[in-house]
């Protein structure tokens, strides 16, 4: 038995890493508007810069140093504790939302409205129960709402934080003997 477990285990560990590597990650550019939480300092900043071991910050929304209209940061990756991208949603996904959201208020709506008008006088032309009002009442207005909500969610998608991972890094070093070593360091 314990031969095919380490013929098969090396296996199992390289699939799960060619797995892990196909996940999108967010990447860090210049000119990116982050929001970080490090050990010194956490708020909102444009990246101005990107080094090897530092990022360079331009930032006005600062908590924990001195907030002027401009704070410059030259702040250490080691420092940094959680780091999230500032993106734009596509025209696509504010249409779905947007349809969404206006579908859910609007048929709400439309239902407690229908409901809280009660029943139409029996003997009454075209008399109608509470549930036939709130059905009608949520039908209509969920449709107005939907419709409103996708075009105000194409034309506003909005911008969505999408986090950085900091867990994993790959670097090169010079071992003792002068041998090169390539590191990588992963987090779970």
């Amino acid at each position: 038995m314990w031969p095919i477990v380490r013929l098969l285990l090396p296996c199992v560990c390289a699939s799960i890493g060619v797995l892990h590597a196909q996940v999108p990650r967010a990447r860090v550019v210049t000119g990116d508007r982050v929001r970080i939480v490090a050990t010194s300092v956490e708020g909102v900043f444009e990246v101005s810069s990107l080094r090897g071991d530092t990022l360079d910050l331009i930032g006005t929304t600062v908590t924990g140093a001195t907030a002027t209209n401009a704070t410059r940061l030259a702040l250490p990756w080691s420092q940094v504790c959680r780091l999230e991208v500032r993106r734009p949603r596509s025209s696509s996904a504010g249409l779905l939302r947007g349809a969404g959201i206006g579908l859910l208020a609007g048929a709400g709506t439309g239902a407690v409205l229908g409901f809280a008008a009660g029943d139409d006088p029996p003997g009454t032309f075209l008399a109608f129960t509470r549930g036939e009002k709130a059905a009608a009442g949520g039908l209509v207005l969920g449709t107005i709402g939907l419709l409103a909500g996708g075009v105000i969610g194409t034309l506003a998608p909005g911008v969505r934080w999408e986090r950085v991972d900091l867990a994993e890094r790959v670097g090169l070093s010079v071992g003792r003997g002068g041998t090169l070593a390539l590191a990588y360091r992963h987090r779970f």
